[in-house]
């Protein structure tokens, strides 16, 4: 919604805060259709490769070898772009016997690399909604959808509109078109032109968790890289908006990193006095205690 305001109303705000923004919505739905499939064997909807308990394991293995690379360990990857293949590699989970709970099976680690590599158009090779961070695993049980893929009415009745629709048949190339075509230009708010809203002197303040298991933080990396390519700069775009990623805040709140930010008052700093947010203090509460 701050995203369509900024986008498509400029003058409603001269500030706006977009948390988590899932402006990408129809690639979106299709990153989270990507997950359901690649955790389901053909035509199974009901038995996930992976349990719960496996993709938690995946996240404490990710943690423990990426944890110190930005020279503290907390708990917390704080760039998980860091925690590069030759750091953890999901395949050295494999297990060298039989399952049990301390390993993947040879399904469950291609399930997983499968997920890793994101949704894509397999005639093109483009990629259509990127994989998730490493750290953000633990997550995706939430979203991978029970019986069929979460948000399968996006596709059932908007796009397609049939009750009938099947998801396993789904053409990541001319299903996604359509779907653009179709509802993009009313569900998607993924334009670059905000001069409108720049130029009235307006003010966008946007954080997004790196354990975010909903909004991909990637993702929105990459709004704001094609922001730059658009404005000229990446100064340019420092000077009207600003995106913050939190290491280790899942979706919009939670997770094992600081979540309680005071986005409001750093807004207000910038739309009032022209004081940009350089740097925001955060903390959390563990145990009682306020870190």
């Amino acid at each position: 919604q701050g995203y369509a305001e900024v986008q498509r109303y400029p003058a409603d705000f001269d500030g706006v805060i977009a948390g988590a923004p899932g402006n990408n919505r129809t690639a979106l739905n299709a990153g989270f259709m990507w997950q359901f499939l690649a955790n389901h064997a053909q035509n199974d909807n009901t038995t996930p490769i992976l349990t719960t308990a496996k993709i938690q394991l995946v996240t404490r293995q990710a943690v423990a070898a990426c944890d110190a690379r930005d020279g503290v360990t907390d708990g917390v990857i704080s760039d998980p772009r860091r925690c590069t293949p030759d750091v953890f590699n999901v395949a050295s989970l494999q297990c060298t016997g039989a399952d049990n709970a301390n390993c993947l099976t040879a399904p469950q680690v291609s399930a997983m690399q499968k997920m890793y590599s994101g949704a894509r158009n397999l005639r093109t090779g483009e990629q259509v909604y990127p994989g998730w961070p490493v750290g953000s695993e633990s997550g995706w049980a939430s979203y991978w959808g029970t019986t069929e893929p979460t948000r399968a009415d996006y596709w059932r009745y908007w796009v397609f509109n049939d009750p009938n629709w099947n998801w396993w048949p789904f053409d990541f190339d001319q299903g996604m078109a359509t779907a653009r075509t179709t509802v993009g230009p009313l569900v998607d708010q993924i334009s670059t032109d905000v001069s409108a809203f720049k130029a009235r002197g307006g003010k966008l303040l946007v954080y997004n968790g790196w354990a975010d298991p909903v909004v991909n933080p990637i993702d929105t990396i990459g709004y704001f890289a094609r922001l730059a390519q658009a404005q000229g700069s990446a100064a340019q775009v420092a000077s009207f908006a600003r995106l913050s990623l939190v290491p280790g805040l899942g979706h919009c709140g939670g997770g094992t990193g600081t979540s309680t930010v005071d986005w409001l008052t750093a807004l207000d700093n910038w739309v009032e006095s022209g004081v940009a947010p350089d740097a925001l203090p955060a903390s959390r509460v563990a145990n009682q205690v306020v870190n």
